[in-house]
């Protein structure tokens, strides 16, 4: 059996750019309580409130 390695690299790299795009959309959702794979992962987080995002804020002219 012959590997190839440049289908071994594109599957890996799908697979890396999946796991990345899941941890970067439940970084930014709204929920508390996760539950991932049917129950098998779950994570119960406290979410910052929104003022205190908007006050780190800066505001910065649009014409610069």
């Amino acid at each position: 059996m012959v590997i190839n390695w440049a289908d071994l690299g594109v599957f890996i790299s799908v697979c890396g750019s999946v796991i990345v795009s899941l941890c970067f959309a439940i970084q930014k959702s709204k929920c508390d309580k996760i539950n991932i794979c049917f129950g098998i992962i779950k994570c119960h987080r406290k979410i910052p409130d929104e003022k205190k995002e908007d006050d780190n804020i800066v505001n910065v002219p649009e014409n610069i």
